[in-house]
C-alpha cells in the first residue's frame, strides 16, 4: 500500500510538473509572438487588453539608457561587436544587437538614440536592440530580435509563402542563404523585409516605398555570417 501511495504521489508530481511547463512555454510563445508581431507590424492599439502587462514572470532585466539626453542619439557612439563573447546558450544582450545594426543604411543615417532591452520570462530570455534611419524627410528603421524559438514561429512565413490581395502582397524571400519575407502595404505605402537568421534571429528592416532589392541590399551589407548558431536542440530520452 505504501509504495502504490509512494508511485501515485511521484505520478501526481511528474505529471504537475510537466503540466507547469507546458503552460511557461506557451505564455513564453505568447509574449514572443507579441514582440514579434510589435516589430512587424507595430504597437497595438491602446484599446486593446494585454494580460501580459501583469505578469510577474515577465521581468525586464536591462534597457538602454541614454548617456546625454540633449544628443539626439542620447549619447550613443557605436562599438564594435566581439562576436566570440555570444554564446549560442545564451541570448544575445541588447548592447550588442543594437552594435550589430549600422549606423548607416545606403542613404539613410541613424537619426536618434537606439532603443533596446533583455527581459527574462522564467527561464527563458530574449533580447532586442532597434536604430531609426533618415534622409531628409524619409524615415527607415531596424531591428534585430534574439529569441531561440523564433525559427518554429515564423516558419510558415519563412518558408514558400505567398499571399497577394487588393491591400498589399506578403511573400517569401531569401538573403544569402537566410529565409524571410517581404511584404508591402498598397495603402500606406509601407515596405518590410525580414529575416530569421541562424534559427534565433529576426532582423526587420521598413521603410515606405522602399523596392525589394534595396531591403535586401541593406540586409545582405549586415555580418549575418557572424551571428551565433542557436542552440542545439535537447536530445530526445529513449
Amino acid at each position: 500500500m505504501k509504495l502504490l501511495t509512494t508511485l501515485f504521489f511521484l505520478t501526481f508530481t511528474m505529471v504537475n510538473t510537466a503540466f507547469a511547463q507546458i503552460q511557461l512555454k506557451e505564455k513564453l510563445s505568447k509574449k514572443a509572438n507579441q514582440e514579434i508581431d510589435k516589430f512587424l507590424f507595430g504597437n497595438k492599439n491602446k484599446n486593446q487588453s494585454d494580460d501580459t502587462n501583469t505578469n510577474t514572470d515577465d521581468e525586464v532585466l536591462d534597457t538602454y539608457e541614454p548617456s546625454d539626453s540633449s544628443d539626439p542619439l542620447g549619447g550613443y557612439r557605436r562599438e564594435s561587436v566581439n562576436y566570440g563573447t555570444m554564446s549560442p546558450s545564451e541570448v544575445v544582450g541588447f548592447r550588442d544587437l543594437i552594435n550589430f545594426l549600422p549606423d548607416e543604411l545606403g542613404d539613410y543615417r541613424i537619426a536618434e538614440k537606439p532603443e533596446g532591452s533583455t527581459t527574462r520570462y522564467g527561464e527563458y530570455r530574449y533580447s532586442f536592440g532597434s536604430k531609426s534611419y533618415s534622409k531628409g524627410d524619409e524615415e527607415l528603421k531596424a531591428s534585430i530580435f534574439d529569441y531561440a524559438q523564433t525559427a518554429s514561429l515564423l516558419g510558415l512565413y519563412a518558408n514558400q509563402y505567398e499571399h497577394e490581395s487588393t491591400d498589399g502582397v506578403m511573400r517569401s524571400i531569401e538573403v544569402n542563404g537566410n529565409p524571410g519575407w517581404y511584404s508591402a502595404n498598397y495603402d500606406s505605402n509601407e515596405t518590410n523585409l525580414a529575416l530569421v537568421v541562424n534559427g534565433r534571429f529576426l532582423i526587420t528592416i521598413s521603410g515606405n516605398g522602399l523596392e525589394e532589392a534595396t531591403l535586401k541590399r541593406y540586409t545582405a551589407g549586415m555580418d549575418l555570417d557572424q551571428l551565433p548558431e542557436a542552440p542545439p536542440a535537447p536530445e530526445e530520452e529513449d
